[in-house]
């Protein structure tokens, strides 16, 4: 099973613990992690989405909310943030994005960016770079109108247009964890 440890600012993949036993290093065969209020015999629990905090640092960006079963974890402090995109080219960054070790991020839907908005003033508040309850930028999501135009947010009043997919804009990934 593999378990994850913070090293500097990154997490790390790590495929066995090992612990010091006198002088001897031996691997951990069973470990014990409070999830909630009960102990899981695992290397990893999974975290407490519900009681989780908006914002919190977890799994390579910062959690922004549940969106049916889902986690939205959501890409911060990115130049890639400003980069204006046409709408493929913002689709294709993403889903070509390696960040903080994880290489599944996509372009949200219109869904997820209205799970973030409702979530924004917390996001804001964790104080790691999203200020986007004052951002009047457009962003991009991956929902299409039709063949020409796609959906896109301004999250500063929540927001949402339809432009014109040649259009340049920016654009946030997200990562999607099941719960």
């Amino acid at each position: 099973m593999t378990t994850h440890v913070k090293v500097g600012s990154g997490w790390k993949d790590v495929e066995e613990i090992h612990v010091k036993v006198g002088t001897v290093w031996k691997p951990v065969e069973n470990a014990y992690a409070k999830v909630g209020t009960t102990w899981k015999e695992t290397y990893s629990a999974d975290p407490d989405w519900a009681n989780m905090a908006i914002g919190t640092k977890t799994h390579g960006g910062m959690f922004a909310g549940i969106y049916s079963t889902y986690a939205i974890i959501m890409a911060i402090n990115l130049t890639a943030d400003d980069d204006s995109l046409d709408w493929q080219d913002a689709i294709d960054y993403w889903e070509g994005a390696t960040i903080n070790g994880f290489n599944d991020w996509v372009l949200p839907t219109i869904y997820h960016i209205w799970t973030i908005m409702s979530n924004i003033v917390a996001l804001d508040a964790a104080g790691v770079g999203c200020n986007l309850s004052t951002s009047y930028n457009k962003y991009w999501t991956s929902t299409s109108s039709d063949t020409y135009r796609a959906y896109c947010v301004v999250f500063n009043g929540s927001h949402n247009y339809i432009n014109l997919k040649v259009s340049s804009l920016r654009s946030r990934g997200i990562r999607l964890i099941d719960i």
